[in-house]
């Protein structure tokens, strides 16, 4: 492992005791390093420091070029994203939304009865902006939890049989944009059987320009399709440009949502340039090359500098000489242009709310936009705003003029649209038009579940799973350990859980015996509780396993059991639903986590003599044949476990070896014993969810 500057300004945020920057730091090291030799182990460490020193319950933040896409091996799929597919982005506004939705917060509500989601799109590589608003959306559902994600793109031959399949095992369904509507056959009359059933909701983009341009058939499949949809609309004026082809159910204007502007790199700001003006999109018709190129060079005369910041795809819509080409440009790279920029210049024939316009007015630009684009809505009015009527030379002249003469835009009214444009307020809405009209479920069992929480950097990713299971009928019991459990933590955990558990029960406990003594205490606390005995035992812990198995394969193991055992509400109502219809069902895990004697134990047998001597206690005779559960996480029929406990006294936490525990402890003899107890009558019950589940 090599010291790389990051590391070495890490160590220095450290000897400066600046722990908030040093753990933006180590964010960076994992998203750069984690893959390196030693790195993974080092930044687990770190974290474990971090949190002794006061940063508790700080998720990390990351940041992904897109979200994942596959090719599945399906008929009638072009692409397809599943569950963790969605994941997008983790930072700093989106952890402040969550704590929000989490704490309680009505707006940033997600209905519990909402189980599964399927959104229908193209372009899933984000190349343009169709499909990247919803994709907000949806990676806060997945970092959220609770919902089963899936986004597919069909293939334009798709049977019947394959849309309404899809279209049925899902509560919600999201058409986004007009390509699938347009061009997959057979997706309207599923659409319209579909609706019959449970909402189909269209979330569309477009606007007149391109409406007028569709070939008569495609026209004929939207005006099939759109009295079977609630429209979500990007700007007021489509109700009208959508008007002559159908209603809509219902119809909710949702807009589009921008990032906040970056925030200070470090590097002093560049000067702005009196009279550049800038455009950024694909050079293309729709975004009006020609009148920008003719803008240039008329105009470039007078004292203007045209630049357009771009992809270059069409060879028959060239940019002028007039025009300095950027090329395609990065986020960050933009983000300095814009900083340069005096005049941002939409000139697009139709855009209907172009996000890099926002963007540019956040970043102090000024804005000449035409009367035809759905911005006009909410910047009509701000200051340093000009809209042109027409797209004329002497119309953009006289913006021009107007807005190089003019100060920038005020500071209050860049805040009011980076509120009303900005993440929270578009996921505030999306939850509003997306509140399903869902059936409850059908009254699922009574549900504990006992979580142990020692690493709280991993507080999210808990809360992130538990949605999966909280209900009415479900308590939480999580323990945590007492050196960690200040008062704050836990004021912070009871408000992330109190709104979504019957019952929430925040302990602390000694450090002791790793999971299995906290285990102990929760038990104990639950056979007190006055609640009755639950159907089900849930038993979980955020699991890094830094001595026994390195942080890589900690994190293998936590994931795979979390996904398996909890991962969204359609696989725990699954689950439930096993238990239910089997009465023999007492003990289930998923099965690539079963084994009948570890590695460690066919060694050197480390673990035998205190299993044996347990399993004399609960009078269980041996059975080599009898698995066990890797990392002690499962499903267990309640009142099983607690009888079986009950057989004889559980041990005082003095018992078990403060902190690390390795073979041969008794914490690992009982991680063997508490999955062999409910055996006693019924083996395990191997768990094997869908792929798409």
């Amino acid at each position: 492992m090599r010291a790389t500057p990051l590391l070495k300004s890490y160590w220095s945020e450290l000897h400066q005791r600046d722990f908030h920057s040093a753990k933006h730091l180590l964010d960076e090291i994992e998203r750069r390093h984690w893959r390196d030799d030693g790195f993974g182990e080092l930044i687990a460490l770190e974290r474990e420091r971090l949190e002794h020193n006061g940063l508790q319950l700080l998720p990390r933040h990351h940041s992904n070029r897109k979200p994942r896409s596959h090719r599945p091996d399906a008929n009638g799929i072009e692409f397809q994203r599943l569950g963790a597919d969605h994941d997008w982005y983790l930072n700093a506004e989106l952890e402040r939304i969550l704590r929000s939705s989490w704490g309680g917060d009505p707006a940033l509500r997600v209905p519990t009865e909402l189980d599964s989601v399927l959104v229908l799109a193209n372009n899933f590589s984000l190349s343009t902006g169709v499909l990247r608003p919803l994709s907000h959306y949806l990676n806060f559902l997945h970092h959220h939890g609770g919902p089963r994600l899936r986004s597919v793109q069909l293939q334009d031959d798709a049977s019947a049989e394959v849309i309404d399949a899809l279209l049925s095992d899902n509560d919600l369904v999201i058409v986004n944009g007009l390509q699938q509507i347009c061009n997959v056959d057979q997706l309207a009359a599923a659409v319209a059987r579909r609706a019959r059933r449970g909402p189909v909701l269209g979330y569309l983009h477009e606007t007149r320009w391109i409406l007028d341009r569709l070939p008569e058939i495609q026209k004929r499949r939207l005006r099939t399709i759109l009295p079977h949809m609630h429209l979500l609309l990007c700007c007021e004026r489509q109700r009208q440009d959508f008007a002559p082809y159908g209603r809509g159910l219902s119809a909710s204007v949702v807009h589009n949502p921008t990032l906040s502007a970056g925030g200070d790199d470090g590097k002093p700001p560049p000067q702005r340039v009196h009279g550049s003006v800038l455009m950024s999109g694909t050079i293309q018709e729709r975004k009006g090359i020609a009148f920008f190129n003719h803008c240039a060079e008329s105009l470039q005369a007078c004292g203007y500098s045209f630049s357009w910041a771009g992809q270059a795809r069409d060879p028959g819509e060239p940019l002028s000489e007039s025009v300095c080409f950027l090329g395609h440009l990065s986020a960050g790279e933009l983000q300095r242009r814009l900083l340069q920029t005096d005049i941002f210049f939409l000139s697009s024939l139709e855009d209907t709310f172009p996000l890099a316009a926002i963007e540019a007015y956040l970043h102090g630009c000024k804005l000449l936009l035409p009367r035809s684009t759905g911005l006009v809505d909410v910047l009509e009015g701000r200051s340093a705003v000009h809209i042109y009527e027409s797209h004329s030379l002497e119309a953009a002249r006289q913006g021009l003029d107007q807005l190089r003469d003019s100060p920038a835009p005020s500071a209050g009214d860049r805040l009011a649209i980076s509120r009303e444009l900005g993440l929270q307020s578009f996921l505030e809405r999306m939850n509003g038009a997306l509140s399903p009209a869902v059936s409850p479920p059908s009254e699922a069992p009574s549900v504990a579940v006992i979580a142990h929480l020692y690493y709280t950097d991993l507080g999210f990713e808990l809360a992130r799973h538990l949605q999966a299971v909280a209900g009415p009928r479900c308590d939480l019991y999580l323990t945590v350990p007492r050196q960690k459990s200040d008062p704050q933590l836990m004021r912070s955990l009871q408000k992330m859980f109190s709104p979504h558990f019957r019952t929430v029960h925040c302990l602390a406990v000694e450090n002791r015996g790793m999971d299995i003594a906290p285990f102990f205490s929760a038990i104990t606390a639950l056979q007190r509780s006055s609640q009755p005995t639950p159907d089900l035992i849930l038993k979980i812990h955020m699991k890094k396993s830094l001595q026994n198995s390195g942080s890589r394969k900690g994190q293998r193991w936590r994931r795979g059991l979390l996904e398996g055992l909890l991962g969204n509400r359609c696989n725990v109502r699954r689950i439930q639903q096993r238990f239910v219809s089997d009465q023999e069902l007492t003990l289930l895990a998923p099965a690539s986590f079963l084994m009948l004697r570890s590695s460690q134990d066919r060694r050197i047998a480390a673990n035998d003599q205190l299993v044996n001597d347990l399993l004399r206690q609960y009078d269980l005779p041996a059975d080599p044949q009898r698995p066990f559960v890797r990392g002690t996480m499962f499903w267990v029929r309640g009142a099983v476990l607690l009888q079986e406990l009950e057989r004889c006294p559980l041990p005082p936490v003095e018992r078990f070896r403060q902190g690390h525990c390795p073979d041969g402890s008794l914490a690992h003899a009982y991680e063997r014993v508490l999955s062999y107890l409910p055996q006693r009558h019924h083996a395990i019950t191997p768990d094997q969810p869908s792929e798409e589940l």
